[in-house]
């Protein structure tokens, strides 16, 4: 849109004599506005008819309002479902010369109910993406650790007892919940340990929960929802307490007559989902439980995740190995059962500010924008206040509180948005930490900087960290400065860096990586010599190989005359040398990579590490990002390629007491300092370590303007820390990558025609191939079937925090390409990339497999038997670093609906240890190999499934362009089969060709294909197939009279009667319907030859799709077929399995049919039929009567 203030005009027909018109507050100018914009409104449906809402986009400068765009919405009244939509904008007429954008799209989320019909957040749906209203199965998980009960009772003489139930929130103000999900846990009192420092009061209780039946305190609870449904589920806990003497047996006693409620906490999984995902690990919080007068009878501490089943739960968090101050959470509960609307007042404090002279403060609530203007700033602590208390509010449809750092608009620029945060369940008496991430600073994309930071593309760097304080009074809290002091924690962070792949940006450079942490400083100083905080924490220098190796240097000083200062190293590892203030709930450190030169411009690539807690966890592999605010990406239309690299490692803090820290900063990190370490490390090993006098980088220069000096220059350096490790030598250990490329689904259109030619480049280490370019997949849908055996490789030996070893294996990348060709030359756009962490170890055993084949010869070798088997195959999205674990069901083999139309790659992939597998590696040697030590063939198996696939094509629609014109236009069908020749096998259609094919009717815009002018063999098979759901007619001459004499009048009459006895219901009036004459009968059709496809076992799986489990199908015999195949050669060692719908899966490609023009050789489009196509969705009782 264009860049300038704008609102919205909405117009609603309520009924049929009146229109209501909403005018929404005015947006700032922005290229992506958000209006954020909430109506409620009466509507009379009257005569049925569909609600029409009108929406313009208008201009809101000074001189008068200008229609921008403009769009409309239909609503009819349904299941009281909520709805998101993105509405295609079109153009106003405009007299001015600048075109607006065709492109734009305006998201709406509403719902069209009763009005006792529970009534989510709409804002908080249209903040969702497009999956946010797919169905996935969600797993919540909800540890119990400790309650303490505040009610004036004996434990002596009363049972304790814990109810959790996953609960339907039909209407927060309801008291009733529907229970779907229900399970207590007994309590077991527990002595309180005192520090001494606070009094014990005797009325506060603790205890502990336990299950008996699995011996931990541990709920779980599965669900099929979108996240839009998430607003509707609640996660509930009830406390009870009954008498000692009271036994749950004792038939002569009313037990739930006897049982007490002491308190109830409830909250939406919309919400618990939102903080987990903000923080980006489990929940770890206390849970207030109330009883009816709203009083605070208990507190429960509890540890929740909630994940989509198939990827990985989130780790824990980072205070859970530590005493720590956890966040309060009241839940829905308010006085009465009820969340009315409320008015109370909001303080900010804000950390990170100092580069913004004056910034402005905005928040956005249920009542309206409030801003604040007059900040104060504490150059000692960084830390900037606002004198203002901004009134805030809920409502009974939203409790989200949003909250915008701008910087202050000059004459010569507009304010900027710098930060954004949300806060989606906002009450009265509750602190909040957000911290607040956005675009690198002094970046120069500007729309894509905004973008960052309202969530829309990923953010790079650290903006703020922000404390909300919601109070009911409008008073200033003076205390936030405090409040920030108490909830930090003194914290050591520690650092290891292994090396870096796939980062041929920076080839033959020396760079820096850089690592940073929320709210963290060191002390440094300025050119001047004052002393100035500088956010980079660590540095650690490298160096990049011509193929893109990141391997880091070494600097510590070993001793000795000749030795060297700096030497590459397969690890290094680092922390500070000074204990840091760490705010709360910083869960990510950020890694920049910084090329050496360039320390005066904003780092190109980024990299978010998780943080563990007091030990380093095994290294990761995470992908770097190019930096969206500074780097263009280049890319397809609908997809662009911000990975920059790979880089290996791991980011721990350790916590405790400043002085604990500072005596003792070696705490055991996740392995020694080496196993086998080399000889200069040996040499030092018992000498004392030289010590090191880190001085603190000058972070700025000063820049100068006609001689003189006007300012500072910031730059990226940053401390080297202490080096507490580093190894030059590691252990490795041979091994072989198999890696099986499947299929892709649903691939963006790369070509004009609507269909890419799809091709994949494999990445592993410093080698890539490029497969399938010389004949690429001209469909959506491509079916590969590749296996890639890679190796061997050496894969360095690393220790886990348990002390076990595990293989560290370069991650495996890969890209889907499309091939575009050009007059003399082609080129390669990039459709999407998925990304192989973490390749399981398959232990192969060769006493374990089989032998197959017949007559003594193996046609399948036992190590592809053994992957066929133990192989798990995962879908990888291709626009995202999403992946799924193959599940079947009926929607094509995706675990759920949300990735029914997310462009995704389906893979397997593991290693084998080389010493086991060499021998049957030698002979795939000669297979096509790309480059040296890659095996690649198609997928081998013992079993396979044939098909005949037929293709009637019946007509075409709307041929404007070419109705009346010359030009030679036909419908050819790519070859999905193998081709027995060299030539390119076609089956072509032309459509102004009277020897291949007529037409019915006579429009040349809608041409309808008749090829069956005769009576022949495939009419009377297609009749005898269809006579019991169709009546033929005007067959009687040509038809051959049937055996025993009948005539073919008594042959027509004879399907009368079996049709009318199939369907005794049916009038002489409904069986008119179903008779079709000889000249109706279309289609011009071809049959490809037999499709051969192999079946893989670790594709037979199945999914229930009610309850979402896994489970192994009960399989038929298979079916020998007998004969030969369609070459005429006998083919003993294969099993063929001709399936029905029901039987074993396979999969199969698309059939696809392109309109080309041949005069100008171009494809106008072309469509892609999926196979099956829709035989598993018909009724039972009509697929099984087209089955017989």
């Amino acid at each position: 849109m264009p860049a300038e203030p704008t609102l919205l005009e909405v117009t609603t027909q309520v009924n049929s004599e009146r229109q209501e018109r909403h005018v929404s507050p005015v947006s700032v100018a922005s290229e992506y506005p958000v209006w954020d914009f909430n109506m409620e409104f009466d509507v009379d449906l009257y005569s049925g008819r569909p609600l029409n809402v009108e929406i313009k986009v208008m201009s809101a400068r000074l001189f008068g309002r200008r229609h921008l765009f403009s769009g409309s919405l239909s609503a009819a009244m349904g299941s009281n479902d909520v709805r998101r939509q993105e509405i295609s904008l079109e153009s106003a007429p405009s007299i001015f010369a600048g075109a607006a954008d065709t492109n734009s799209q305006l998201v709406v989320a509403w719902q069209l109910c009763d009005p006792e019909a529970a009534q989510p957040e709409l804002s908080r749906v249209a903040e969702s993406g497009r999956e946010a209203m797919d169905k996935q199965m969600f797993v919540t998980n909800v540890g119990l650790r400790k309650c303490e009960l505040r009610t004036g009772f004996d434990p002596n003489k009363y049972d304790v007892y814990l109810r959790i139930s996953g609960i339907m929130l039909d209407d927060v103000s309801n008291e009733a919940d529907t229970e779907l999900v229900v399970e207590d846990f007994p309590a077991e009192p527990v002595d309180d340990p005192s520090d001494g420092k606070t009094k014990k009061n005797k009325n506060v209780h603790v205890f502990r929960f336990k299950r008996p039946s699995q011996g931990d305190s541990h709920f779980s609870w599965s669900l099929v929802a979108s996240k839009v449904d998430l607003l509707s589920y609640g996660l509930r806990a009830e406390a009870f307490v009954r008498p000692k003497t009271l036994q749950a047996d004792d038939e002569s006693t009313d037990v739930e007559q006897e049982e007490t409620s002491l308190g109830v906490w409830k909250d939406s999984l919309a919400n618990l989902d939102d903080r987990i995902a903000y923080r980006s690990h489990q929940l770890h919080f206390h849970a207030s439980l109330h009883n009816k007068e709203a009083s605070t009878t208990a507190k429960l501490e509890l540890l929740s995740d909630i994940y989509v089943d198939g990827t990985e739960p989130h780790d824990e968090p980072v205070t859970l190995s530590k005493k720590p101050h956890l966040d309060v959470f009241t839940g829905l509960m308010r006085k009465g059962g009820k969340q009315n609307e409320q008015l109370f007042y909001a303080s900010v404090a804000a950390l990170g500010l100092k580069h913004l002279s004056n910034p402005i403060l905005k928040v956005f609530s249920a009542a309206g924008v409030k801003e604040a203007t007059k900040p104060s700033y504490d150059e000692e602590e960084d830390l900037t206040t606002w004198q203002d208390c901004l009134a805030v509010a809920t409502s009974r449809s939203s409790s989200k509180v949003r909250i915008e750092i701008w910087s202050e608009a000059t004459l010569s620029q507009p304010g900027q948005l710098v930060g954004q945060a949300v806060i989606s369940s906002a009450a009265p008496n509750i602190k909040r930490w957000r911290h607040v991430y956005g675009a690198a600073r002094n970046g120069n994309l500007e729309t894509q900087a905004e973008l960052m930071v309202r969530g829309r593309l990923p953010a790079s760097t650290w903006t703020a960290s922000l404390l909300v304080h919601f109070t009911q009074r409008p008073v200033v809290r003076v205390d936030l400065k405090d409040a920030m002091v108490k909830e930090s924690m003194k914290a050591i962070l520690k650092v290891r860096l292994h090396r870096g792949l796939y980062l041929g940006w920076y080839a033959n450079q020396n760079v820096t990586v850089l690592v940073q942490l929320a709210g963290c400083y060191q002390e440094a100083k300025s050119s001047n010599g004052a002393p100035r905080k500088n956010a980079n924490l660590l540095s650690f220098p490298g160096k990049v190989s011509e193929k893109g190796l990141l391997q880091f240097v070494d600097d510590t000083p070993k001793g000795g005359l000749f030795s060297s200062q700096e030497s590459l190293s397969a690890w290094v590892e680092r922390q500070t040398s000074k204990v840091l203030d760490l705010p709360k709930d910083v869960s990510h450190a950020y890694l920049y990579i910084v090329s050496k030169g360039d320390e005066d411009l904003p780092p190109l690539a980024w990299a978010k590490f998780p943080i563990s807690v007091q030990a380093l966890n095994t290294a990761q592999w995470t992908p770097v990002r190019f930096d969206q605010s500074v780097v263009k990406l280049n890319g397809s239309k609908s997809y662009h390629e911000d990975m920059a690299g790979m880089l290996l490692g791991s980011v721990c803090i350790q916590t405790g007491e400043e002085e604990d820290l500072n005596s003792n900063p070696g705490v055991p990190s996740g392995r020694p300092a080496s196993i086998d370490p080399v000889e200069s490390v040996k040499e030092v090993k018992d000498k004392p370590e030289p010590e090191l006098k880190e001085e603190a980088p000058v972070v700025t220069r000063p820049f100068s303007l006609l001689c003189s000096a006007v300012g500072e220059t910031q730059l990226n350096v940053g401390s080297r820390g202490k080096v507490t490790a580093a190894l030059g030598q590691v252990e490795t250990k041979k091994v072989y990558i198999h890696l099986d490329v499947l299929a892709a689904r649903s691939l963006p259109s790369g070509d004009e025609d609507g269909v890419p030619d799809a091709c994949y480049e494999v990445k592993v280490g410093d080698q890539t191939a490029l497969l399938h370019d010389k004949d690429p997949f001209c469909s959506l849908d491509p079916v590969f079937m590749d296996r890639l055996t890679i190796g061997p490789v050496e894969a360095e030996v690393l220790k886990g925090p348990d002390g076990e070893d595990e293989l560290d294996l370069p991650p495996i990348v890969v890209r889907v390409l499309d091939k575009d060709y050009h007059t003399v030359s082609s080129s390669f756009e990039v459709l999407g990339r998925a990304i192989i962490n973490n390749v399981p170890l398959l232990e192969f055993a060769e006493d374990d497999v089989p032998h197959v084949g017949k007559g003594g010869e193996a046609t399948v070798s036992k190590l592809d038997a053994f992957l066929n088997k133990h192989h798990a195959a995962v879908w990888y999205a291709l626009n995202s670093d999403l992946r799924l674990k193959f599940r079947r069901n009926a929607f094509g083999a995706s675990a759920d609906g949300s990735w029914a139309r997310r462009p995704r790659l389906l893979m397997a992939a593991g290693y084998t240890e080389a010493r086991k597998t060499d021998t049957f590696i030698e002979s795939l040697k000669k297979a096509k190999t790309k480059p040296p030590h890659w095996c690649f063939q198609q997928i081998q198996t013992e079993r396979h499934a044939c098909y005949k696939i037929r293709v009637d094509v019946l007509g075409l629609r709307y041929l404007e362009a070419w109705a009346g014109s010359n030009e030679n236009v036909e419908l050819e069908v790519v070859p999905f089969w193998k081709s027995q020749s060299r030539k390119r096998d076609k089956k072509v259609l032309r459509l102004y060709d009277s020897r291949t094919t007529r037409f019915l009717e006579s429009s040349d815009q809608n041409p309808s294909f008749q090829t069956a002018t005769k009576f022949d063999g495939e009419c009377k098979d297609y009749m005898k197939r269809m006579e019991q759901l169709l009546l033929f007619q005007g067959f009687e001459k040509e038809a051959d009279v049937p055996d025993g004499g009948q005539s073919a009048k008594t042959m027509r009459t004879g399907t009368e009667s079996r049709f009318l006895k199939a369907q005794p219901s049916s009038t002489a009036q409904e069986w008119e319907k179903f008779r079709v004459r000889k000249d109706r009968l279309l289609g011009a059709g071809f049959q490809a030859p037999v499709h051969t496809v192999p079946i893989i076992p670790y594709l037979q799986t199945e999914l229930d799709d009610e309850l979402g489990k896994t489970l192994e199908p009960d399989k038929p015999e298979p079916k020998e077929a007998t004969g030969k195949d369609p070459s005429g050669k006998d083919v003993p060692q294969i099993s063929l399995v001709f399936p029905e719908l029901e039987d074993d899966y396979v999969l199969l490609p698309d059939v696809v049919i392109r309109l080309r023009n041949i005069d100008e050789d171009k494809d106008e489009g072309i469509a892609c039929l999926s196979l099956p196509y829709s035989g598993s969705k018909l009724p039972k009782e009509v697929s099984k009567m087209m089955q017989q």
